[in-house]
């Protein structure tokens, strides 16, 4: 694969749950709430250690949040197993349905050979994406799509939508992928993701 290649590859979205995911939950009331048991497994070669564990269980509480759940207690336990507790969830199989939703890795090519990519602008404000993507579904060619990444500014703590013209057809996916990691880059102290393929 070539360089320029590499350079056009637009990353969608990056899940330790691609490597590792986690048992079947078992759940019981809890105090009017619920109690998930889980076990970290891997889906590869790869071995389970405490520092995925620690990461799924980042990754869950996220996904906890989305559901606007103030009260939650995240343990984790040995190596491998996560205990959550939900004092005030009356619904488990809400939670549950959460955290066996699975994300997918894909490796799209930005259009920029496109015509409507000229017309595009590259930043947008985040409560006109709506009103923004019916202005251009008709515009835009079939095998393509509009996505959005997030930018917040570091001084203001303003948050602009990023707009990206994607070729739908996947290149590749995260079945090639053998490890994703955070990593810090020492010269800017910035975080970005680190990610490895196997042979293939």
């Amino acid at each position: 694969m070539s360089i320029s290649l590499l350079s056009r590859l637009f990353l969608l979205l990056v899940s330790l749950i691609l490597l590792f995911g986690c048992s079947k939950p078992q759940w019981e009331d809890f105090q009017g709430g619920i109690h998930l048991v889980l076990e970290v497994e891997s889906k590869g070669s790869t071995s389970v250690d405490k520092e995925n564990t620690i990461e799924i269980s980042n990754i869950l509480e996220e996904r906890i949040k989305q559901l606007g759940i103030k009260h939650r207690i995240v343990k984790i336990i040995g190596e491998r197993q996560l205990i959550i507790q939900l004092p005030k969830v009356k619904n488990p199989s809400m939670v549950i349905d959460l955290f066996r939703k699975s994300f997918l890795l894909e490796f799209k090519l930005l259009d920029d050979e496109s015509p409507i990519t000229t017309q595009l602008p590259s930043t947008i404000l985040p409560e006109n994406e709506e009103k923004f993507l019916k202005q251009y579904v008709d515009k835009i060619p079939e095998t393509d799509e509009i996505l959005f990444g997030k930018i917040r500014n570091k001084e203001t703590g303003k948050i602009t939508k990023q707009v990206y013209l994607i070729e739908k057809q996947s290149l590749m996916t995260g079945e090639f992928l053998t490890e994703a990691k955070v990593n810090i880059d020492k010269r800017y102290n910035e975080p970005y993701i680190s990610i490895s393929f196997n042979s293939t």
